[in-house]
């Protein structure tokens, strides 16, 4: 390997989102006497929110602009239609032909699939694909095809990539993959590098929290179904009924298929004042120190981000049980796990944080300490490099 290896990296935008961070990341911290990073993304320049960082960097993104928001569209059949698969691909493997790669390691669904089969008729040696989720919501949703897209995508793949104990074992299960083709490189979790400055500071806590004793709830996830947000909503009722302790909860993430229903449920339960939506915010990390609680209801999971950065951070992390979350939050000393849909559970354990400043401290230097120890964007970055010299050194690169 005296030449550096060039590799391409392809995903839907470099939107806010907890897979475009970790590439985003990864890239960062490649080190460029050894590879030579080139991101591609589906779907056009807007969407590239996280482009700036990398380009930063001398590290360039180019947008394909094939689809319009970095997926095709909602069912899957339009990916299916012939023509209009067969022009993609082919615009695709034209791209990839003149990065001369050795490397395509794609990040998401849509971004593999058909990626990877682009960069493989373009001759690129080695392909690799992500598994950041379980497969529940692809097989709910899609109906199977995302099975028979993904046993041809497999069929050419040198390795999958998993995020979790969790993901590795659902993946080997449902789509038969070998063992020894797949591996964990657990996400890394990203500090914002620049704390906030007082002028933010106190601008945030003027805006989101109303008296100094109230308890200040953070959760980082977009507004869609599968996070659980009317769950906790329903917890957060329960406990402005029950509890003299004030607070106040912060839902920070971009709108998604359950905005609307969402924003009914928070009026029908009378949480205008306590339930606040924020919108997606770039960076939110720097916020997290300014929270007393991190929650995620989510009713499943690969391995998430938003846990590894509220410990980072220094918060307790109240999170359902599902996917990697078990992986990640140590029951009792870290945080609490919940069972998935127990509106009563959240509830339960959000009250014994509220009421215990001390074991909200220890919870949360116990989950910094954790994820800096385990869980650093400096592993992830090192443990990729392997895994990228292991496979060139297999085919003799």
């Amino acid at each position: 390997m005296s030449e550096r290896i060039k590799v391409i990296y392809l995903i839907g935008t470099l939107d806010v989102g907890g897979a475009e961070r970790q590439l985003v990341e990864l890239v960062k911290g490649l080190d460029r006497t050894r590879f030579e990073p080139v991101v591609y993304t589906l779907g056009p320049p807007k969407g590239n929110i996280l482009a700036p960082e990398v380009e930063a960097l001398d590290i360039p993104v180019k947008t394909l602009g094939l689809v319009p928001r970095g997926y095709p569209i909602i069912h899957p059949l339009g990916w299916i239609r012939i023509t209009g698969n067969l022009l993609r691909l082919a615009r695709m493997r034209r791209v990839f032909k003149t990065e001369q790669a050795q490397i395509f390691h794609g990040y998401l669904f849509w971004a593999y699939v058909f990626g990877g089969h682009a960069a493989r008729v373009a001759g690129i040696p080695i392909i690799i694909t992500s598994r950041r989720s379980l497969a529940t919501s692809k097989v709910a949703s899609w109906k199977g095809y995302h099975r028979w897209l993904e046993k041809r995508i497999n069929r050419i793949t040198d390795h999958v990539v998993t995020n979790s104990k969790a993901v590795l074992e659902d993946t080997i299960e449902q789509e038969h993959i070998p063992r020894e083709q797949v591996s964990i490189i657990y996400n890394g979790a990203f500090q914002a590098h620049e704390p906030l400055t007082e002028t933010e500071r106190s601008e945030a806590l003027q805006k989101w929290r109303r008296s100094p004793d109230e308890v200040l709830i953070v959760m980082v996830a977009n507004l869609i179904r599968y996070k659980g947000h009317r769950y906790l909503l329903e917890a957060l009722a329960a406990l402005k009924s029950a509890s003299t302790q004030p607070f106040r909860m912060i839902m920070i993430g971009g709108d998604g298929n359950a905005r609307e229903e969402l924003e009914q449920q928070v009026q029908e339960l009378g949480l205008e004042d306590d339930a606040l939506f924020a919108g997606s915010i770039p960076r939110a990390q720097r916020l997290l120190p300014l929270f007393d609680i991190s929650v995620l209801a989510s009713l499943e999971e690969g391995f998430s981000n938003t846990v590894l950065e509220s410990m980072g951070a220094g918060l307790p992390m109240l999170a359902t049980a599902v996917g990697g979350n078990g992986e990640a939050v140590v029951e009792g000393e870290t945080g609490f796990l919940v069972p998935a849909r127990d509106a009563e559970a959240l509830r339960a354990r959000l009250q014994r944080l509220m009421d215990d400043a001390e074991l909200r401290k220890s919870m949360g230097a116990a989950g910094r300490g954790r994820v800096q120890s385990e869980f650093s964007v400096e592993a992830m970055v090192q443990k990729t490099q392997a895994l990228y010299s292991d496979l060139c050194m297999r085919k003799n690169i």
